[in-house]
């Protein structure tokens, strides 16, 4: 009662974080799919803000599917329950999240279903457990793709399941009930694959790979030191206790690995305490000084997620920089709203702050990118409805040059009033056949997507966009106008690329404003072979 009372409290009273507002935006249109997540945080968040919208009817079923997921989880380890609380209590990042609407919340829900219904199924091989592990499955998906690891190291750690004809019946039930997310995909063609997969990738960091491994102690807190700490004593010939340990290590390791090339977010690990948790002997010795540590730290955390709860109470005598967040974003929105005077705001390279703009103001903004931004559910909002010839109000990033500015906390910042914006997301553009001579490239563009609107404009021209190792911008080169190409007809193009060039993409230039990025990154030495 107390862990709910202080989740409540957070809440109800915690500034709504910019991804929250994103996922909300998820709710307003409801799907089988989303650019960067499958549609289960959009549905909770429509349920539980249908009657009133607010931070916490908004966070509420979140927020219960991470008690529940708690709860259930007690009942299956093997732990005592004062060794269960100490332990929950002792993770950071499963305290800070258990109020907040974000995708990994109903993830650490049907996580606990994947592994009740799976040990259902390793006990039982038959048609009921096949179809209860198949429901599980499909709600594991629906809530965040991560869960296809923890599938693909049950089969890692178990392969005789691939013998059952109960695990095949199981997966193709969990394929049938994702069928409606499969379509969604495959109409939107497969924005979500080609984002994760790809996109992804092309964000890179030196030290992300150590600050990764790092950042796992404030995520998992001493729990993962306890789990290599015990881990000279693993069963590997235990079935169960194997796969607990497969996916445990399965996680950690993609992840590891994927930071060594990309950018790994810290709290994707979380859904490794459960298999831990699992995994935790009956009886299980910790040296004294890590007992003791452990208790210490636990209370710490709890003392500081109390103080910050009753830092957020509206009462007199209580000053809170986080209430005074809460104001500022409702004063920024409207200063946004004031300063557009009638236009359609539009965020360069910020999604999450058209996000929080719309959830405070009940407008309609958009994001739109260059060739710095990364793609979002606004490119599928935006493709289903090409924005066509209206004035806008577009707020850059800043440190953007900019002639107009507005005014904000007697702060100026660079805003462009447009007119006439047009935007022709559907265009896209790939290379499908390139050879490049030193720096000479030769090049034959598929591009795709147009329409008579979009030739009929003189204002718009396919661009080739050069980078250098570290992604930086080194040239933007105009290869042909749009009403110059011809639908169905491929473009050929010849350029010399400038000196660093090691990454080359394609992209649309509209009149003076920096060029949208059209397609994948291609590294310039696949073209060199």
């Amino acid at each position: 009662m107390v862990w709910l009372l202080v989740a409540t409290i957070q809440a109800l009273y915690f500034p709504l974080l910019a991804d929250e507002a994103y996922y909300w935006e998820y709710s307003r249109q409801l799907a089988f799919g989303y650019f960067d997540h499958p549609p289960m945080i959009a549905w909770l968040i429509a349920l539980g803000s249908s009657i009133y919208k607010s931070a916490l009817t908004i966070r509420i079923l979140p927020m219960v599917c991470v008690a529940m997921s708690i709860l259930l989880l007690r009942t299956m380890v093997r732990i005592s329950e004062t060794s269960f609380w100490i332990l929950i209590a002792s993770i950071p990042l499963l305290q800070i999240m258990s109020c907040l609407a974000l995708p990994d919340a109903p993830l650490l829900l049907t996580t606990v279903l994947y592994f009740l219904g799976l040990r259902l199924f390793i006990r039982t091989k038959n048609l009921k457990n096949s179809l209860i592990l198949s429901l599980c499955i499909a709600c594991m998906m629906y809530s965040k793709y991560h869960g296809i690891l923890l599938i693909a190291c049950t089969i890692l750690a178990h392969p005789s399941l691939l013998k059952s004809k109960y695990f095949y019946a199981s997966f193709a039930g969990s394929i049938l009930l994702m069928s409606p997310h499969i379509y969604w995909q495959f109409v939107q063609d497969f924005p979500s694959f080609k984002y994760h997969l790809f996109e992804r990738h092309e964000v890179s960091s030196k030290s992300n790979f150590l600050a990764f491994l790092a950042s796992q102690l404030l995520v998992l807190g001493p729990l993962i030191l306890i789990y290599f700490m015990g881990f000279k004593h693993i069963n590997w010939t235990d079935i169960w206790e194997r796969i607990l340990h497969f996916c445990t290590l399965g996680v950690l390791l993609v992840f590891s690995i994927n930071a060594l090339t990309s950018w790994s977010e810290s709290h994707w690990t979380l859904i490794i305490y459960i298999p831990i948790l699992l995994a935790l002997p009956e009886r299980y010795t910790l040296p004294l000084w890590l007992k003791y540590g452990l208790v210490s730290w636990s209370i710490c955390i709890v003392i500081l997620r109390m103080v910050i709860s009753l830092s957020l109470l509206p009462l007199d005598g209580l000053p809170s920089k986080l209430k005074a967040h809460y104001q500022k974003n409702q004063h920024w929105a409207n200063t946004i709203q004031r300063e557009a005077s009638g236009r359609r705001p539009v965020f360069m390279n910020s999604y999450p702050d058209a996000a929080l703009f719309n959830y405070y103001t009940d407008k309609q903004a958009y994001a739109w990118n260059d060739f710095y931004g990364r793609n979002n559910l606004y490119n599928i909002w935006l493709s289903n409805q090409n924005l066509q010839a209206e004035n806008v109000f577009l707020i850059p990033y800043q440190g953007f040059i900019s002639k107009e500015q507005y005014y904000y906390n007697g702060k100026a910042y660079p805003c462009i009033r447009y007119d006439e914006f047009k935007l022709f997301p559907s265009v896209q553009c790939e290379i499908i056949r390139g050879k490049v001579d030193k720096l000479n490239l030769d090049a034959t563009i598929e591009v795709s997507g147009l329409t008579e609107l979009a030739l009929s404009t003189n204002q718009h021209s396919i661009v080739l966009i050069s980078y250098d190792n570290e992604a930086n911008i080194l040239q933007s080169q105009e290869i042909q106008r749009l009403q110059d190409l011809h639908i169905n007809k491929p473009l050929d193009c010849s350029l010399v690329l400038p000196e660093k060039t090691t990454k080359i993409s394609l992209g649309i230039k509209q009149k003076s404003l920096p060029p949208s990025k059209r397609g994948r990154l291609y590294k310039l030495a696949d073209f060199s072979r």
